[in-house]
Parts: structure tokens; C-alpha cells; sequence
């Protein structure tokens, strides 16, 4: 019953919004998941959230826990944007940790 009331992962409505933009930008630039990388958008999905679940193991050790948490809070926001582009996705550090 609880886990009905929590709050939405935000690692997660990142990587969907992540998903969503990218696949329009890979269609702008002629290009399939393939040609990413990526056998499809749900295995990009999984990819990110991958990501996601790795980091916040590696904050832990940091002791920056949360950070992840806000590295995907600001991703969603950035590629929210109105005026976010294509170009705007290559400027992302998907290598980088938060901290």
C-alpha cells in the first residue's frame, strides 16, 4: 500500500524523457536505434536506467548520495526545455558522474 503513495523515480521520468527526445533526434538525423546502438528504444530506455541504478550505487561509496537524483532532476528539465535541440543532446556528458 505504501509504494502506491512514494514519488515517481526521477531517474526514470528522465529516462523516458531522455528516450523520447533521442528517438526524435535519430529521426531528424536519418538514423535507427541500430545505428546508436541500441537494438530499440526500449533497450535505450533500459540502457539509461542502467545508468541511473549504477551511479547511485557508485554515490554511495562517494558518500554524495542524492546527487544522481539531481543529475536526472536537471537532465529532465534541460531536455524539457522549449528551445532544447538535437545539438543540445550531443552537448550531454552521458559519461560523467554527478558529483
Amino acid at each position: 500500500m505504501l509504494l502506491a503513495c512514494s514519488e515517481p523515480d526521477p531517474c526514470g521520468e528522465m529516462c523516458s524523457t531522455a528516450t523520447q527526445h533521442y528517438g526524435g533526434c535519430l529521426a531528424n538525423w536519418d538514423l535507427s536505434w541500430p545505428d546508436a546502438g541500441y537494438d530499440d528504444e526500449n533497450a535505450f530506455f533500459h540502457s539509461c536506467e542502467t545508468r541511473a541504478w549504477t551511479s547511485r550505487q557508485l554515490e554511495k561509496d562517494a558518500g554524495r548520495e542524492g546527487s544522481t537524483e539531481q543529475e536526472c532532476v536537471e537532465l529532465t528539465a534541460f531536455i524539457d526545455e522549449p528551445t532544447f535541440t538535437c545539438d543540445d543532446w550531443l552537448s550531454i556528458d552521458w559519461n560523467s558522474l554527478p558529483w
